[in-house]
C-alpha cells in the first residue's frame, strides 16, 4: 500500500485555519516543517496556555499540550 504525498507546509497551515474550532486556533499551534515521515509543530507557552509555576516560571498546562498533540495528529 502506498502512502499519499505529505501536504505542503502552506497547505497544512491552511487546513489548520479552515478545519479547527476557534479555541483550538487560540492555542497558536504553529506548523514549522513537513517531512515525509511527519511534521514538526511549535506550541508557544503564552499566558493563555500556562499556569503559575510557584516561585519559578509558568508551566504549560497539560490540557493545552493534549489539545496540541491531538491537533497535530489530525494534521
Amino acid at each position: 500500500m502506498s502512502h499519499p504525498e505529505p501536504l505542503s507546509l502552506d497547505a497544512l497551515r491552511a487546513l489548520h485555519r479552515e478545519v479547527f474550532a476557534p479555541w483550538v486556533q487560540a492555542l497558536d499551534l504553529q506548523a514549522q516543517e513537513v517531512l515525509a515521515s511527519g511534521a514538526r509543530f511549535r506550541l508557544p507557552c503564552g499566558s493563555q496556555v500556562a499556569r503559575g509555576g510557584g516561585d519559578g516560571p509558568a508551566v504549560l498546562c497539560g490540557q493545552a499540550m493534549a489539545a496540541a498533540a491531538d491537533t497535530a495528529s489530525v494534521l
